[in-house]
């Protein structure tokens, strides 16, 4: 399907990467060299030679191997991945709880009016006044890129500066990276963040109103005690059923976020390569966020039967 959809795409990449100008001779060496003049099966069937063999090509902008070039893009886009999922379901969670208790308060009217904002502002939008209050006004946090200029990056152990500024015990670089990570991931992940909200208080309502919760609640046992020890574990299995979806969309959303934070990822990686048309580029970051895509929703189904027990009937 990556392979289909790409070439269906009414652009000549020879046009793209040469311009306009470039003349018929030049144009028949570029798809000569890059196979473009072979028909579509034989491009499809090269392409599944190479793909099964781990191959995923050559990128037409770089010149070097498409592998290659997202080894050095996709340890930034996790990174910021993660950390965007971790404040969209840490916050929009404990936010979610606190509307839930207070249900029908002035609390819960404040955090359904914030999870409306989150989910009803652009992710663009959202960058863009992170930026101007907390960058250009306020300057708490740097604008853009992974670390200062004035620093060097860590030694590459997994990639991601902050995980390998902590086990080089740099904690200078650490703090660092940790502050120009934390507007691009409030950015990307707000959205996210917002609808979580929402997931965690409709579940909890929901528990409040079975039989069990209101014959703990008879008994004489508090609501706290009642949501740490039954409810929240209930309506927790929602929420990490929804995380997998979360954390495939912040993988394939984290274009924009890139472009507007100088963030040197998959994202922004693809944003380049696909104002250029280059196709071995486009296949190899789509056919990779699947694949990471499948991985993480393997992993939540996993971790779901481990919090909802009941479920291993089912398998």
């Amino acid at each position: 399907m990556i392979f289909v959809v790409t070439h269906m795409i009414p652009t000549d990449p020879a046009t793209v990467m040469l311009g306009d100008k470039a003349t018929p001779q030049v144009i028949r060496a570029f798809r000569q060299r890059w196979g473009l003049d072979r028909s579509v099966y034989e491009q499809y069937a090269l392409y599944m030679r190479n793909l099964a063999r781990g191959d995923l090509g050559v990128s037409i902008r770089s010149g070097q191997p498409v592998t290659a070039d997202i080894a050095d893009h996709l340890p930034a886009t996790v990174e910021l991945a993660v950390a965007a999922m971790l404040f969209s379901s840490i916050v929009g969670t404990s936010l979610g709880i606190c509307a839930a208790l207070t249900r029908g308060r002035w609390l819960d009217g404040i955090i359904r009016l914030t999870s409306l904002a989150g989910v009803s502002a652009p992710v663009f939008w959202t960058g863009v006044l992170l930026i101007v209050t907390l960058f250009y006004y306020l300057q708490w946090f740097p604008s853009g890129g992974r670390l200062s200029l004035t620093l060097e990056p860590p030694p590459h152990i997994t990639g991601l500066y902050t995980v390998d500024s902590l086990l080089d015990g740099n904690w200078r670089l650490f703090i660092d990276s940790v502050k120009h990570l934390i507007l691009p991931a409030i950015s990307l992940g707000a959205y996210y963040m917002a609808l979580f909200v929402r997931l965690a208080r409709s579940s909890l309502i929901e528990e409040f109103q079975t039989d069990y919760f209101r014959t703990a609640r008879a008994k004489g046992l508090t609501t706290e005690r009642v949501l740490v020890h039954h409810a929240l574990r209930n309506a927790l299995v929602p929420i990490i059923s929804y995380s997998g979806i979360a954390f495939g969309g912040l993988l394939s959303g984290a274009v924009v976020t890139e472009t507007i934070f100088s963030w040197p990822g998959l994202g922004r990686y693809a944003f380049e390569n696909a104002l250029t048309f280059d196709f071995p580029a486009i296949m190899g970051v789509t056919l990779i966020i699947g694949l990471m895509y499948v991985a993480v929703n393997f992993m939540v189904d996993v971790l779901q039967v481990v919090a909802d027990p009941r479920l291993r009937d089912t398998l």
